[in-house]
């Protein structure tokens, strides 16, 4: 169901954007696994925060992965168009 949700996102997007006179413009989705940052140690406002337990973030993704394929994502031919892109880790 959340494969559908958010894939539904996209294309309600794209199809906003195309009745719009925008159809130039294009929308897609990085969805990362567990991303590596210092967020998940952060007492103050992160997810130990919550009282959480530690987790082991060495088989998480790295943040540069993640930016990587975001730019991936902004150079695409014109002639193409990733609608999503899911990221595991392969730890």
């Amino acid at each position: 169901c959340r494969h559908v949700q958010r894939d539904g996102l996209v294309l309600s997007l794209r199809a906003e954007l195309k009745a719009g006179g925008h159809s130039h413009v294009k929308c897609g989705l990085v969805c990362p696994a567990g991303v590596a940052t210092p967020w998940w140690e952060d007492a103050a406002r992160g997810f130990a925060a919550a009282g959480a337990p530690s987790v082991d973030t060495s088989k998480f993704l790295a943040p540069r992965a993640v930016a990587d394929a975001c730019v991936a994502m902004l150079e695409q031919d014109a002639s193409s168009n990733v609608e999503s892109v899911m990221l595991d880790a392969t730890g």
